[in-house]
């Protein structure tokens, strides 16, 4: 089901630059603060373990739309792998080792800012690393003091640089030409010279020679199995849900956009606003949106295998278990979303006629989704007198 592998961080940034590791279309976006980034750059180069990996092999049944690590170049071809578990740490040492470009991050306060990355050579040198040797200098390169009346540090050129002994982190991949510039900078001065080949000795050498515990899913994973193992490593402690991993399989599919169905987008609102408009439905979320659909489309398919002439055990079963969910296919959730919107809505005026108008009066939340599968199926007919007192 697995492998367990320790590529370099060398191999993994170049997989991901070359887009032979992308992100499944589930993977939120990029937000680390420039400090994380530079805690993180500090413990590679101390070697300290910064969590595993979670990947999966393409090719099997599970169809994710893929894109590639914020940064990256558009990928001609498909991935060979998928990243479940670690984007922000690729993403952030990719965007702090490989790009030239600032890397667009945000301060502990939320403010966005443009920054680049340095290696203080002086600092880094002294045992044990100390993360005062990881600098952030913004997209200027030009560091002011005094209400910004005075330049502090200036490294906006190669010999600024070099005169003030920084050096760019997004150079650790590439860093000889950046040392032959050195070296004539400081007029070939011996004491330099070792200083450089110590610092590339002890501090570049084990950056790129850095070990990523990764946990290589096959491509034969049961969807099932990808979110318990899922659950199982990730490093922020969250859940992934059915919601994200269909939202992802629908696109790969390019039959649906999940996210925006429910969600909706600039001008468009999606069925979450059309039902929390109404206040006994507020309770419901996406999964119980979700729960409601499955139950609608496995209910609809045992009546197609009762029909076709099976019987007992052989018919398939009305289920909205996890499981049930990552089987709904992208087209039962077209057939069926407009009928379960209704439903809901149904299920409410139902409510209002006993009386129960807030979500917060209803015990469980499961009860709207069988009463909204209920008008579902039954082509949101209303119900009769007879029904309605049962």
């Amino acid at each position: 089901m697995f492998e367990l592998i320790d590529p370099t961080l060398s191999d993994v940034l170049r997989d991901a630059e070359e887009g032979k590791l992308q992100l499944p279309d589930f993977q939120r976006g990029w937000v680390w603060e420039e400090d994380a980034i530079a805690s993180l750059v500090a413990s590679v180069a101390r070697s300290f373990p910064i969590g595993a990996l979670l990947t999966l092999k393409t090719g099997g049944g599970i169809r994710f739309t893929p894109r590639v690590v914020e940064g990256a170049s558009p990928a001609p071809l498909e991935p060979d792998e998928l990243l479940l578990d670690g984007q922000q740490r690729v993403t952030s040492l990719f965007q702090a080792l490989v790009r030239t470009t600032p890397v667009d991050t945000r301060t502990a306060q939320g403010r966005k800012r443009r920054v680049f990355y340095y290696l203080n050579i002086e600092q880094a040198l002294k045992d044990p690393f100390p993360d005062e040797a990881v600098e952030i200098v913004d997209h200027s390169r030009i560091i002011r003091k005094d209400f910004g009346r005075a330049v502090a540090l200036d490294l906006s050129t190669v010999d600024g640089e070099y005169a003030n002994k920084r050096f760019p982190v997004n150079r650790t991949f590439n860093s000889d030409d950046w040392f032959n510039g050195w070296m004539k900078h400081w007029s070939y001065d011996q004491e330099k010279i070792e200083m450089f080949q110590q610092f590339r000795n002890d501090v570049l050498d084990p950056i790129k020679k850095y070990r990523m515990p990764m946990i290589r899913l096959a491509k034969n994973t049961t969807k099932e199995g990808v979110c318990l193992v899922f659950e199982k490593v990730n490093t922020g402690g969250k859940k992934l849900d059915a919601f994200e991993l269909l939202t992802a399989m629908f696109a790969a599919s390019g039959t649906v956009n999940l996210r925006v169905d429910w969600y909706g987008e600039r001008g468009a609102p999606g069925r979450r606003q059309r039902l929390h408009e109404i206040d006994v439905l507020r309770s419901i979320d996406r999964t119980n949106f979700l729960r409601a659909i499955s139950l609608a489309h496995t209910y609809a398919a045992r009546q197609e295998a009762e029909a076709a002439g099976q019987k007992g055990q052989e018919l398939p079963s009305v289920s909205c278990n996890h499981t049930a969910l990552l089987n709904t296919p992208a087209e039962a959730y077209v057939r069926w979303r407009d009928m379960v919107t209704d439903g809901f809505e149904n299920a409410a005026r139902l409510l209002h006629g006993l009386s129960l108008f807030w979500c917060g009066d209803l015990p469980y939340v499961s009860q709207l989704t069988a009463l909204a599968t209920l008008f579902a199926v039954r082509q949101n007919l209303p119900l009769s007198a007879a029904e309605t007192k049962k």
